[in-house]
């Protein structure tokens, strides 16, 4: 019995052999024009603050997300029910949001599941191809296949009296997610981030998960994300070395379900989480 909720698609098989690979190791995240905003009480109206998706791993923006897998946007407000965002519907799905309260927010999106299969070609080289493995071509040796489930969101933060904390360690519902247990917005550089990773609605337990960091002034001097690895109870402390926006990953893996086996031997669920760290003497 197929199911419908998951995205198939092939595409031309050149295109693929050349690209697959790098594809392999991109994530969705969410980016903003600015993550820290002054309260509504020091200017009229409210805060205003532009969002994209960006597909990849290079801050401060990246590939546009695929139109096809990319579900919209949901914002977690202060004493709110979580509500869709209307976005473009096309690039890098902007999106603008007029923020009213002073407090934390979450900005969150999802891509919809998709399968990723490792082929050998008959010259021998590993490739992913995007499908299933049983649609894969019939001149490729079959290694092994992933059903992709790829989730992202952002930390927005208006400040003024009276702010509301409370969204801070509130979960967006992800299948996997990284909930800061501070708000990083109060660190300064060189402080640390506690993490706790959830995953099907609970605080993780088991295997050390990698979370991979990115910070966007290291990356425009070059320098590459840096791993650090989670306690058997799913928190870790995130080194924030200096100010600016970081852009953190993590994925779990695990064995596909009976009902998939023909289609894929692993489920691999990954997070992103974006927040910026002010510079000293800013807001």
């Amino acid at each position: 019995m197929k199911n419908t909720s998951i995205l198939r698609v092939w595409t031309g098989a050149a295109l693929l052999l050349a690209t697959g690979v790098a594809a392999q190791a991109h994530q969705l995240w969410i980016g903003a024009n600015r993550y820290q905003l002054s309260g509504p009480g020091e200017k009229p109206g409210p805060q205003t603050v532009y969002v994209h998706a960006s597909w990849g791993h290079r801050l401060p923006v990246d590939e546009p997300p695929d139109p096809l897998r990319f579900a919209g946007y949901i914002l977690f407000a202060p004493g709110s029910a979580p509500a869709p965002v209307a976005s473009g519907e096309d690039g890098y799905r902007v999106a603008r949001l007029d923020l009213e309260k002073p407090g934390l927010y979450w900005i969150a999106a999802t891509y919809r599941p998709a399968f990723s299969t490792r082929v050998k070609t008959a010259d021998g080289r590993q490739v992913y191809l995007p499908g299933p493995k049983d649609e894969a071509p019939a001149d490729v040796a079959v290694q092994e296949g992933t059903l992709i489930s790829d989730h992202a969101k952002t930390l927005l933060q208006v400040a003024g009296e009276g702010a509301r904390e409370e969204t801070l360690t509130q979960p967006v519902g992800h299948t996997i997610e990284l909930v800061p247990l501070k708000n990083p917005a109060l660190l300064a550089p060189g402080e640390s981030l506690p993490l706790q990773v959830r995953f099907k609605g609970a605080a993780y337990q088991g295997d050390p998960v990698e979370v991979t960091t990115e910070n966007s002034v290291a990356t425009a001097l070059g320098e590459p994300p840096r791993s650090i690895e989670t306690d058997a109870q799913g928190r870790v402390d995130i080194p924030l070395a200096q100010a600016g926006v970081w852009l953190l990953v993590a994925a779990i893996v695990e064995p596909a379900p009976p009902e998939l086996a023909a289609k894929a031997d692993r489920v691999r669920y990954r997070c992103s989480l974006t927040f910026a760290v002010p510079a000293p003497g800013k807001p």
